[in-house]
């Protein structure tokens, strides 16, 4: 566990790029934490996550046949980082217990004008602290989410189920602290009054 610590600080601390967001970016997190374990911790980190409260759903039913024994660990990695965005999609009762949109992003405040930093002056209703609370919450940010799941992982007097779960949030906020709209928040009087959300309230098109 502590190599994997130390592993998903390197690339915290390190990246100098914000990494490619949704699935495809969230894996790349995972697999290069997966490539930095021996496979003895490879194996022991799959064991955890298979205690996840939802790996027959969404590892197990879902693995490709045909992996070999050291492509299921990488594979229950991978999709361990982007457990958080799948319970978006979940029915209102699983959303309440496995979706945390807050989690996902701290909301520095970015203003358009001085003119919406006047009026608007958000900063008192922001989450901005860098320290995780005695529990998490719905108001938690990012930061505070990395924190705390260091600190669940390693308690073994944890259960197994609460440590996998936090896991696969590590995994997931190492990645979404490298997206520049989970790091900052957009405030406007017209547009964002209340902030962007870590970019979830920008509309985009296709081109």
């Amino acid at each position: 566990m502590r190599r994997l610590a130390v592993a998903l600080t390197v690339l915290f601390v390190l990246s100098t790029q914000a990494l490619a967001w949704h699935d495809g970016g969230h894996k790349i997190v995972a697999a290069i934490a997966f490539r930095q374990l021996t496979p003895a911790k490879q194996a022991a980190v799959a064991k955890l996550l298979k205690e996840h409260p939802r790996f027959n759903e969404e590892f197990k039913a879902k693995m490709p046949h045909g992996l070999d024994d050291s492509a299921k660990n990488e594979w229950i990695f991978q999709q361990a980082a982007v457990f958080p965005d799948i319970a978006r999609q979940y029915s209102d009762d699983l959303k309440a217990e496995y979706h945390h949109p807050s989690w996902h992003y701290i909301n520095m405040p970015e203003f358009l004008s001085t003119e919406d930093r006047m009026a608007l002056h958000p900063e008192g209703n922001l989450n901005l602290s860098l320290d995780p609370p005695a529990s998490l919450d719905e108001k938690s940010n990012v930061i505070q989410v990395i924190r705390a799941a260091r600190k669940i992982i390693a308690d073994t007097n944890t259960s197994g189920e609460d440590r996998a779960l936090m896991l696969s949030w590590l995994f997931h906020t190492v990645g979404d602290i490298h997206q520049p709209l989970h790091s900052t928040a957009f405030f406007s009087r017209e547009l964002f009054p209340h902030g962007d959300k870590g970019g979830n309230k920008v509309r985009s098109s296709r081109l």
